[in-house]
């Protein structure tokens, strides 16, 4: 009874923060059958078990600083996403880290050759931390960048954004990034409704992403959209961004930070 009475609150609370109602059916199930096989019937325990369950559907992955140190691996680090999410200064706070805490050669990029405004802001950042930027109109220009980099060097690139329905230029980007080794990040802002951010999602996997970052997590209370990204699309997420403080308002991505914003 005691069990009965415990899953379809904790269940309500999943609904609450926005997760799918599919999903919540099958998070219910598999919460259920470990309740059963255990035991289980504390809130507490079964609340902990819950958030076991809601981490093994997430992805996340290792920090930009394993990652580049690991042979092979591009230095390029490319991010992408709809307009208004947030890019630049995601990377400029990324920067910032890499210069300030870890003391990492950093290079800034832009393909934005559109945008003043967006080279100008980049161009602050560059300043502050000391670090070069470049304007790569083309794939030559970028790959230019690399060969001159030095072997410690990460470059980050910032780039146009696009509104999701905007399908010509998304291609055109796509191309601009077809022969560049890159690793490419996704940013998505967690202010987007489920349908709209799943969408997206789609619309920008003409880019092949390797990350998701999500943006924007301060201006809601309710997460539950990213958890049904994360799990739909099957995407590592690296970072999330919350404010505009460069570098503070920024966090490697973690399954424990989810379950735990759900």
């Amino acid at each position: 009874n005691q069990q009965g009475q415990v899953l379809p609150k904790i269940l309500s609370d999943l609904i609450e923060a926005g997760v799918d109602s599919d999903l919540v059916r099958e998070l219910g199930d598999e919460l259920k059958s470990i309740m059963l096989r255990e035991h289980i019937v504390k809130e507490d325990i079964v609340r902990l078990q819950m958030a076991r369950v809601l981490m093994s559907r997430i992805r996340v992955g290792r920090s930009l600083m394993e990652r580049t140190r690991l042979p092979g691996n591009p230095r390029i680090i490319t991010f992408v996403g709809p307009t208004g999410v947030g890019k630049t200064t995601t990377v400029a706070k990324i920067a910032a880290e890499l210069v300030l805490s870890h003391k990492r050669p950093v290079t800034l990029a832009t393909t934005d050759t559109y945008k003043i405004a967006a080279v100008e802001q980049l161009q602050t950042y560059a300043n502050i931390l000391k670090i070069p930027l470049e304007v790569c109109p083309s794939p030559e220009s970028l790959e230019q960048l690399n060969l001159q980099a030095g072997p410690d060097e990460i470059i980050l690139v910032d780039t146009a954004g696009y509104g999701p329905r905007d399908q010509r230029k998304l291609q055109e980007l796509s191309a601009f990034f077809a022969g560049v080794r890159t690793e490419i990040h996704l940013c998505l802002s967690a202010t987007t409704r489920d349908r709209d951010l799943n969408d997206t999602a789609k619309r920008f996997k003409i880019f092949d992403p390797d990350f998701l970052v999500i943006t924007k997590m301060d201006e809601t209370e309710y997460h539950g959209n990213i958890f049904n990204l994360g799990s739909k699309s099957l995407l590592p997420m690296s970072y999330f961004t919350m404010g505009q403080r460069v570098p503070e308002d920024i966090e490697v991505a973690t399954k424990e930070r989810v379950a735990d914003l759900i």
